[in-house]
């Protein structure tokens, strides 16, 4: 088995664990290390699961939208970076990639 085979089977075995709230601030880190691999599929699942488990931490949402900045699909950037600055307002980098995908998207910039 070569090594993204057992970095895959690592994140899933993470990805089922029973998360406690002590964990937040070490969940999202599965999907943080899929998405530096550019695994996607991991990450989207890990973030997922961080925002079920911790829907109040804009970071997630932030994180996730990444997988698709990444990808160029703007139109699952646009409403991740909009729920993740309605959850916390004030988030520059999530503010300041916003507006740069409602223009890339062509789309009119809303302030968040």
């Amino acid at each position: 088995m070569g090594r993204s085979e057992e970095a895959n089977e690592t994140y899933e075995r993470i990805l089922q664990a029973k998360i406690m709230p002590e964990d937040r601030p070490s969940f999202s880190q599965p999907g943080t290390l899929a998405l530096r691999n550019k695994n996607f599929e991991i990450a989207s699942t890990a973030f997922d699961k961080a925002i079920s488990y911790f829907p109040q931490d804009a970071i997630n949402y932030y994180s996730k939208s990444l997988i698709y900045v990444l990808q160029k699909q703007w139109d699952k950037v646009i409403p991740l970076l909009k729920k993740a600055l309605s959850v916390k307002s004030g988030i520059e980098e999530a503010s300041s990639m916003l507006q740069k995908a409602q223009k890339w998207n062509n789309q009119p910039s809303v302030k968040a």
